[in-house]
């Protein structure tokens, strides 16, 4: 049951976690604790008391990804950024291939900022927006993809 947490809140982002990793139950499986313990650690009423503990965190994080995600996401807000998770096509076998790849999209969001940016109109910087997200993705894909053949991912 969701909290009248504030959506930049500790316990709001530990509530997403719980979610991701398939609700209380799931994760009062995965760390040990009792589902009431779980719940408390959401109550914006207990906002500055001892919270949830960073190795039951991350043994969560570990077994759920998508908590991880929830939870990486909070920390990158926090730190001024903002998490952009990557996945590695499996599809793409060389970093030849990605090369290409990745100046395709990117030259898709440039065509696409120009667009916005001669025009001015919502619809333009809405495409603009998502072109740029996905060069972004395919950049950050690339990076997993060098770490991966090198043996760092």
């Amino acid at each position: 049951m969701p909290r009248n947490n504030s959506p930049d809140s500790i316990q709001d982002a530990i509530y997403r976690a719980y979610d991701a990793a398939g609700g209380l139950r799931e994760v009062s499986r995965i760390i040990g604790l009792s589902v009431s313990t779980l719940s408390v650690y959401t109550d914006p009423a207990r906002a500055h008391e001892p919270g949830l503990g960073s190795n039951h965190l991350d043994r969560l994080c570990a077994a759920r990804p998508l908590a991880a995600a929830e939870m990486a996401a909070h920390y990158a807000e926090l730190g001024g950024g903002v998490f952009q998770p990557v996945d590695v096509q499996t599809n793409v076998t060389s970093l030849y291939e990605q090369a290409g790849a990745t100046a395709k999209e990117f030259g898709e969001a440039q065509a696409a900022m120009l667009r916005a940016a001669e025009h001015n109109s919502k619809g333009n910087r809405d495409a603009a927006d998502r072109e740029i997200d996905d060069a972004v993705q395919y950049l950050l894909s690339y990076k997993a993809l060098m770490r991966k053949q090198r043996g760092a991912a």
